[in-house]
């Protein structure tokens, strides 16, 4: 369907089944030639899963999986939907203290805290809103990251439902936190000198758009 610099979009139309499901095949985890997640950090984080028909596969730890969730969220997308506060609950349920600190020192040393911070002070919003009180979990890493952001919490006041668009300041501190990020700070360099597609160049001037309103 296409290809960009790092990921290939597949898309089955000869199946039975009627779906727009598309399949998105990374080299990279990235947008555009920017990778804002370094895969070789997170080869350690694998572990082996037992599915019903008795068949073992291998996959990200529930903290890598929310890791790249919440920077998918805010970094590629600009915004959180629905599908993701399902998706943080469900995997900080998988978690126990352990993989706390373990997703804590990926947070850090991916630099991504702001982009946590964010995420997680909508879905404790959300969570008070919808049940009366936050998750002891998700609060208390909340707090482990420096507390919430109000500029996020009051977006959800503000709004009858998501998605929520992540604002253009809280937009600058997440992408200035993360040019302290090697990786993402060199992709970076390379994603200027390299001349755009008009597919990107499309959604980039969309999502800038929405930003701005």
């Amino acid at each position: 369907m296409e290809e960009g610099a790092y990921c290939t979009t597949f898309q089955d139309h000869k199946t039975r089944f009627k779906t727009e499901v598309m399949i998105d095949v990374y080299d990279e985890i990235s947008v555009g030639h920017l990778i804002y997640l370094d895969k070789r950090k997170l080869s350690g984080y694998i572990v082996e899963k037992r599915l019903p028909e008795g068949q073992v596969v291998r996959v990200f730890s529930p903290e890598v999986k929310l890791l790249a969730t919440i920077a998918h969220s805010a970094i590629k997308e600009n915004q959180y939907i629905l599908a993701e506060y399902y998706a943080t609950l469900h995997y900080l349920a998988q978690m126990g203290q352990n993989s706390i600190e373990r997703l804590i020192n990926l947070i850090r040393e991916h630099m991504l805290v702001n982009a946590f911070k964010w995420h997680l002070t909508i879905t404790a919003t959300l969570h008070k809103l919808a049940h009366g009180f936050v998750l002891e979990k998700l609060s208390n890493l909340l707090f482990r990251l420096g507390g919430p952001l109000s500029r996020a919490c009051n977006q959800v006041f503000e709004l009858e439902h998501p998605p929520y668009k992540c604002d253009p300041v809280t937009l600058a501190g997440i992408f200035r936190e993360k040019l302290q990020d090697d990786t993402f700070r060199r992709s970076l360099c390379l994603q200027i000198l390299t001349f755009p597609t008009k597919a990107f160049t499309k959604r980039f001037l969309t999502r800038l758009r929405g930003l701005l309103r």
